[in-house]
């Protein structure tokens, strides 16, 4: 159902105030029953979802940062790492063949030890002191790749990555890579 343009506003302006609601930290229960008896949409989740999600984004990015040991960082900046890749490019596992989409990355691997051993990660130089990718993949998987393993998507082969959480990443499609969406690119500001 698409929403009239005084709906749209309304749903806007509920969603400013639910933000606020759960940036102090009230009851999300509480908040959603105010809400949905308020709201003209076909369901709650059009209003929580784009109110929900960079909060999401925030905790997921502070996640990593705590696995690393060191305090969250709240943006991250590829023009002083050797990051290669940025957020929306359309990529091709070198070895596998998986076409996929970046949506993160670390400027080295945060995944647990038992991982990296179990990946055999550092059999493969620079290991896990080079860039990690976090990526959808076309298959539906989310996947974390290896700078080295991850090449960009040969142009006969480009097109878009039916992967169920693109949309809450990116905004649309241009032919060649994707727009990351405001939250993403507030946490990656210098990805192009």
């Amino acid at each position: 159902m698409r929403l009239e343009n005084n709906s749209f506003i309304a749903v806007h302006q509920r969603q400013h105030d639910i933000s606020t609601c759960i940036e102090l930290q009230y009851n999300p229960r509480q908040v959603l029953s105010v809400v949905e008896p308020a709201t003209p949409c076909t369901s709650p989740q059009e209003v929580l979802y784009p109110v929900i999600f960079p909060i999401k984004l925030r905790g997921m990015v502070a996640v990593r940062e705590a696995r690393m040991g060191k305090a969250p960082e709240q943006k991250r900046h590829s023009i002083t790492t050797n990051v290669k890749f940025s957020v929306g490019m359309v990529m091709k596992h070198k070895r596998y063949n998986y076409r996929c989409v970046i949506y993160g990355w670390d400027e080295k691997c945060v995944q647990s030890e038992d991982w990296i051993a179990q990946m055999r990660v550092d059999q493969h130089p620079p290991g896990r002191h080079q860039p990690f990718y976090n990526v959808l993949a076309h298959d539906g998987s989310n996947r974390y790749a290896a700078q080295v393993s991850l090449m960009e998507c040969p142009s006969d082969e480009m097109g878009p990555i039916p992967h169920w959480e693109v949309g809450k990443y990116f905004t649309r499609f241009t032919g060649k890579n994707y727009i990351p969406n405001a939250p993403l690119k507030e946490v990656y500001p210098d990805d192009p």
